[in-house]
């Protein structure tokens, strides 16, 4: 199941069935994941999947990032409540009496299967039930069909593949100032282009060089040798694909976990970022030659596709390991801090004991010391009277 984004109650049935408990997620460096999996995040250096920063943060950055993840874990502890009533509400069952908390029927997950993987992202530590399965998108090449693979095989100068997924439609986004400072940039551009277009859009003209279609197959076209830039709207399976099959990229960022993805694929040096609200004819013209003929993006990106494809066993094969392995032995990596409650994991309490018995400590010193003066003063006033 995948429950941790207002789908909460659905861990009822873990309950009611008495089946084991695995829990898929799209995005991997999720601050409320973790804090489930009982290895609540780091603001030092771990950044949630909403912040746009990098995990090389500065001060003022560190500040803004402990805001993100305080905000993030306030908001969904408290989204728990409405999402405890209607678990109770509308899962009743035989035995329903007997069920625990919402927050435990959470935390009572044998595996959690992340979209993640550090090749793509930031290195951070994760519970020994986190198991990262980024690439499980990636299937075996079909052969392109025959006026596609003839179109990216006369390429001379290459292909750039243009599309923002099955969310976004290209055609749509790419209206007005935008769309014409793009067609203008691409007609000038010596490579090919392949870009998905789902609707009529006659305000602008489409240039000889391009081919448009209602949808591609996407990792097929990435594996072409001639394939040498993306553009895209920045999602995770698209990174994943551009980076398996060594293609740079150029992001234009939309929402959620977009941004996030596209600055690590920035810093890292295998694309650039070209924010929505700032495109131009300049802009484009510059980012698209800098990627073309610049050719450390992609000697980045193949060195990244190495290492992705440097593994024991395939993205499938991982998981379905680790599904069995939940299956025969639950919960047997499930560590016990998932279910302590936030103020446990953090020894909030153990540390409020240790302060409080710090200050009784001190009262209780202040105390005898003022004792201890005034029976001095008491034993001076004796000893000169006699």
């Amino acid at each position: 199941m995948e429950s941790f984004f207002v789908q909460e109650p659905v861990s009822a049935l873990v309950h009611k069935f008495g089946c084991v408990g695995i829990e898929i997620s799209t995005l991997g460096d999720s601050a409320w994941i973790n804090e489930f999996a009982g290895i609540p995040h780091n603001p030092a250096y771990q950044v949630d999947f909403k912040s746009e920063l990098s995990h090389e943060m500065t001060f003022l950055q560190r500040i803004y990032n402990v805001y993100v993840i305080a905000s993030t874990l306030f908001v969904s502890y408290y989204h728990m409540y409405p999402m405890q009533s209607i678990m109770d509400k509308y899962f009743n069952y035989t035995g329903w009496e007997t069920r625990p908390s919402l927050h435990n029927l959470m935390a009572n997950r044998s595996l959690i299967l992340v979209n993640s993987d550090p090749v793509l992202s930031y290195p951070y530590p994760t519970a020994p039930h986190v198991k990262e399965i980024a690439g499980l998108n990636i299937k075996p090449n079909q052969p392109l069909p025959k006026d596609l693979k003839k179109f990216m095989d006369e390429a001379k100068h290459g292909v750039i593949y243009f599309s923002f997924g099955s969310n976004l439609k290209t055609s749509e986004m790419l209206r007005g100032a935008v769309g014409r400072a793009f067609m203008a940039v691409l007609e000038r551009m010596p490579q090919r282009v392949l870009m998905k277009w789902e609707t009529d859009n006659r305000e602008l003209k489409i240039p000889s060089n391009v081919m448009t279609a209602k949808w591609f197959p996407q990792t097929d076209v990435l594996a072409h040798k001639n394939c040498m830039l993306f553009i895209t709207h920045g999602g995770l399976l698209s990174l994943t694909e551009t980076v398996y099959f060594g293609v740079p990229i150029i992001g234009i960022p939309f929402f959620t976990d977009q941004f996030k993805n596209m600055l690590q694929a920035q810093t890292m040096g295998y694309g650039l970022i070209m924010k929505y609200n700032n495109i131009t004819e300049e802009s484009v013209s510059w980012a698209l030659n800098e990627i073309t003929n610049n050719p450390s993006y992609r000697n980045v990106v193949k060195m990244k596709s190495q290492m992705f494809r440097d593994r024991r066993h395939t993205a499938q094969e991982e998981a379905i390991y680790w599904v069995e392995f939940a299956i025969k032995y639950p919960n047997a990596l499930l560590p016990k801090s998932a279910f302590m409650s936030f103020w446990e994991k953090r020894i909030f309490e153990v540390g409020t004991f240790s302060i409080l018995s710090l200050i009784l400590l001190y009262i209780i010193l202040k105390f005898l010391i003022s004792i201890m003066r005034k029976s001095n003063n008491t034993c001076v006033k004796k000893v000169k009277r006699s």
